[in-house]
């Protein structure tokens, strides 16, 4: 990778050094002591074939970093520098060829050759390790100037990559920014002998973890899809002071099932009484992630949400489009999962047309988050709409089995905590509505639809002026409370009929007459047949159902 260059140019020229200098001193003290062993020499030699194959790697991360032509005096300096290191690094080479000993010699014969090898050289040697410690110096200088300017390819790469981040809101760059951070530290040091020891490890660290990060965003791309956020970013945010109800006991079982409960929370509803606002209210609320925190005491919450929608994109009503918008909320915060999760994709990846996932593929993938135990983090999952799954792109195909199974199985896990919603049908208030943990909407809104009402009406200027003339006015507002029967669609259309009324000079009877108009709930849908005599396909979970 032509943008991480600097990072093998440095890593090879600092080890290079850093070799080249230890065999020095260690050669010298061989060369000093009284006694000695043909193994001492053959120890040495290969510590120079070693240092040859880093002499042959300096080469390449040269020419490598030419390619990327360095652009600024820092640059040209490292590049100055590492090339002086190269070339001392071919005469020294050449003069330990002599170090080497042959294999037919006698072993007397072999200790005194070294020896005469080291008589004859010693001073050269004293002089080479003073060139290479110099050089060492100044490439940690050169190499700090050029990290604090933050303009090699090196930050650029990590820069590139700290961008895909956020593109992503993923957190996958958080040991990578350690690394250089620690690096930049280690390079202002005023002990540069002490940075020299470990920044070659450190560069090498660099190396590797860029190119996980790499395949950890990879992966995530490849989770989401261009309409992932679609459903939830158009559901309407609740009116103030609504749904607080949620959180106090005395009205519901959802708080307590936060802190203590386990199998599946269960919302049902009415078309329009506002299940998906709740849903998104609930996921979201810091309530919710306190209540959870408790639960999940010392260890990383993780809260993810999917919203079905039955006139969205196939994959906004699918089993698939379910799995990887979970996949992709869960790994984006918490990336150190993405190996172990995603077995085979991480073993497999390519940086270049990476595959669709396969339904098989996302099964799998979610059956190991399922069952994964020795990890520190607890997830909850917000599912709304189940009612609206359509198993894709034609509408009715498929069981609702095939959406039941893997959110039980998930459910089964300790570490993880799913409340779903949909509309009160029967496959899912035989699944999920047996428990005590479950909620009917609209036996609980009665209070936030006569506060809905009565903020928007008067807040409405001509409603005001009109009530402060004619006290019957605020008797629609009973009515309407009334007549709603907790469904906030009805509400909502006809509070804004009322002031599209208002807006027309309407007077009392005229309210009441747009009133009374009106049917007193929207017309309920009736659930779709589970199994149609047309693209019928039944689904099996073997990963997701074995114990």
């Amino acid at each position: 990778m032509a943008e991480l260059a600097a990072i093998g140019l440095a890593s090879n020229v600092l080890q290079f050094a850093d070799v080249a200098i230890k065999l020095f001193i260690r050669a010298r003290h061989i060369h000093e002591s009284v006694k000695g062993t043909t193994e001492e020499a053959e120890d040495l030699e290969v510590s120079l074939v070693g240092l040859e194959r880093i002499a042959d790697s300096l080469q390449s991360s040269i020419h490598q970093f030419s390619a990327t032509s360095p652009s600024n005096a820092d640059e040209r300096n490292l590049m100055a520098t590492a090339s002086k290191c190269n070339s001392e690094a071919k005469v020294l080479l050449g003069q330990l060829e002599q170090y080497k000993v042959t294999s037919d010699s006698g072993i007397r014969r072999r200790w005194e050759s070294f020896k005469l090898a080291m008589v004859a050289s010693d001073s050269k040697l004293k002089e080479y390790q003073t060139k290479f410690e110099k050089c060492q110096r100044d490439l940690l200088l050169g190499l700090a100037a050029v990290m604090n300017n933050k303009q090699t390819s090196t930050i650029r790469a990590i820069t590139k990559l700290q961008q895909n981040n956020s593109d992503l809101q993923a957190d996958t760059v958080r040991r990578l920014d350690a690394l250089t951070h620690e690096i930049i530290a280690m390079l202002q040091s005023h002990n540069q002998n002490d940075a020299a020891d470990n920044i070659v490890d450190r560069l090498n660290s660099i190396d590797e973890e860029v190119a996980s990060v790499r395949k950890k965003q990879e992966i995530l791309r490849s989770l989401c899809f261009p309409s992932i956020r679609a459903r939830v970013s158009a559901i309407k945010k609740e009116h103030k002071d609504t749904f607080e109800w949620a959180f106090r006991p005395e009205r519901c079982t959802f708080a307590t099932w936060l802190r203590e409960g386990a199998d599946t929370y269960f919302i049902c509803g009415k078309t329009g009484s506002g299940k998906s606002t709740l849903m998104k209210f609930l996921a979201e609320h810091e309530r919710t992630q306190t209540a959870l925190q408790t639960w999940a005491g010392h260890q990383t919450l993780v809260i993810a949400s999917h919203y079905f929608w039955n006139s969205g994109s196939p994959m906004q009503k699918s089993q698939e489009g379910l799995i990887q918008t979970l996949l992709y909320q869960v790994l984006r915060q918490c990336p150190h999962l993405i190996p172990t999760v995603c077995t085979s994709r991480w073993a497999n990846i390519h940086t270049v047309d990476i595959e669709d996932w396969s339904a098989d593929e996302l099964l799998s993938s979610l059956d190991i988050l399922s069952r994964q135990t020795h990890i520190p983090v607890k997830f909850a999952f917000f599912i709304d709409g189940l009612d609206e799954f359509t198993g894709g792109a034609d509408r009715y195909r498929g069981t609702y089995q095939e959406l039941i199974g893997p959110i039980k199985q998930l459910a089964q896990s300790d570490s993880i905590r799913v409340c779903v919603s949909s509309r009160p049908w029967t496959e899912f208030e035989l699944a999920f509505g047996k428990s005590e943990f479950r909620l009917k909407l609209e036996d609980l809104t009665r209070d936030d639809v006569r506060h809905y009402v009565q903020d928007t009406l008067w807040s409405d200027s001509n409603f005001a002026e009109l009530a402060a003339e004619d006290p019957r006015c605020s008797t629609l507002i009973d009515a309407m409370t009334q007549r709603a029967k907790g469904v906030f669609l009805w509400v909502f259309l006809v509070v804004s009929s009322l002031v599209r009324g208002l807006t027309a000079s309407d007077n009392f009877e005229d309210l009441q007459k747009r009133l009374n108009e009106l049917r007193s709930t929207p017309m309920q849908l009736p659930p779709p047949p589970t199994v149609t005599p047309f693209h019928t396909k039944i689904v099996n979970f073997p990963l997701l159902s074995q114990s």
